[in-house]
């Protein structure tokens, strides 16, 4: 073969190379993240500590990344195109982490008609799963390129915080920031320091909306009653007087009926 063929192939070959490898968005931390906070806050997280390990991540409300132009539950263009939403895995995760990850998905799956498959040559638009990031985080919606979902060793890689960050990627926000919070639960400022009143801020009305179902208390999506406390003491408390907030373990029937209705998963109604 002579050298004029061999640097054409190598040409091509860099070429379909360059076209096969996903492009990823870039992250964009706070100006103010503190990483080793959020590492050492989620390594030390116990589950009967009455927060959510998400909450602990350092971003806005805890764990949604944000870009320039948030979507939201609302706007079509957040949404997956055809109920799927396809992913990779960062090249590091144990086999057993992959085992947590994929149950994350199975759980989703089992009770709607939305879908998660490996990522295939041409998809524009997919999830990474990374584990060297701080913290457990996603992308509110889909955001358009490779958008990453942080599960940083340990305390990240549990079926439920999967699940919770898939659902902001398939575009839900945080329960507790309903426009209409404030007919259900009390947030109570006093135990929270100033700088954490953003995470309590309510979304808009014209971006969210619960579809009619009303508010819900044992949503995988509402932070529990501690959420941010500066002292221990309760910041979130439902007006429902036996309500119990925060579980973190399995997406509630609203959920399931939620993410059915916004991917038209009507066998599923």
């Amino acid at each position: 073969m002579s050298m004029t063929c061999r640097v054409y192939l190598l040409a091509v070959l860099s070429f379909r190379l360059a076209l096969a490898t996903p492009m990823l968005l870039k992250i964009s931390y706070p100006a103010d993240y503190d990483a080793a906070a959020v590492v050492t806050a989620i390594s030390d997280w116990m589950a009967d500590m009455g927060t959510s390990v998400w909450s602990l991540s350092g971003l806005r409300q805890g764990d949604i990344m944000d870009v320039p132009t948030r979507n939201a539950i609302t706007a079509p263009s957040a949404k997956w195109k055809n109920a799927t939403m396809p992913y990779l895995f960062q090249n590091g995760f144990r086999p057993e982490e992959k085992v947590v990850i994929m149950r994350g998905m199975k759980m989703i799956m089992s009770k709607s008609c939305f879908r998660f498959r490996p990522f295939r040559y041409g998809d524009s638009d997919f999830v990474n799963f990374v584990h060297d990031e701080y913290g457990c985080w996603s992308y509110l919606g889909r955001v358009g390129g490779g958008q990453m979902i942080s599960l940083q060793r340990g305390n990240c890689i549990q079926t439920g915080v999967v699940a919770h960050e898939l659902l902001h990627a398939a575009g839900f926000d945080h329960q507790h920031n309903a426009p209409d919070r404030d007919y259900y639960i009390f947030i109570n400022y006093t135990n929270l320091d100033t700088e954490d009143f953003e995470h309590f801020d309510k979304a808009s009305a014209s971006e969210y909306t619960d579809f009619r179902l009303g508010y819900d208390y044992k949503s995988i999506m509402h932070y529990g009653r501690t959420a941010f406390s500066k002292n221990g003491l309760d910041t979130i408390i439902p007006y429902e007087k036996y309500a119990r907030i925060g579980q973190n373990k399995i997406p509630s029937a609203k959920d399931y009926k939620k993410l059915n209705i916004l991917y038209g998963c009507n066998e599923f109604l």
